[in-house]
C-alpha cells in the first residue's frame, strides 16, 4: 500500500488582521526517484536563511500574549 502523501496548510493574516489559509494542499517541493519505485522525500517548508526573518506589521496581533494576568 502507497504511503499517504504530505499535506501542508499554511496560514497568516490578512490585512485586517483576521487568520486566513494561504496554502492547503501537497508542498511544492516533492522528490521522486523513476530507478526506486515508491520512493518520495518532500520539502513541507524551504527558506533561504536560517533563522527566517518575521516581519510584524503595526498593529500586528501576534506581538502581545492574548491574555493578561496570571490566568
Amino acid at each position: 500500500m502507497p504511503e499517504p502523501h504530505i499535506r501542508r496548510i499554511v496560514t497568516g493574516h490578512d490585512a485586517i488582521g483576521n487568520a486566513v489559509v494561504i496554502a492547503n494542499g501537497e508542498p511544492p517541493l516533492v522528490h521522486t526517484d523513476s530507478r526506486r519505485p515508491g520512493y518520495r522525500t518532500t520539502d513541507p517548508w524551504r527558506t533561504n536563511t536560517t533563522p527566517i526573518p518575521i516581519v510584524l506589521r503595526a498593529g500586528d496581533r501576534t506581538r502581545a500574549p492574548r491574555y493578561s494576568g496570571d490566568k
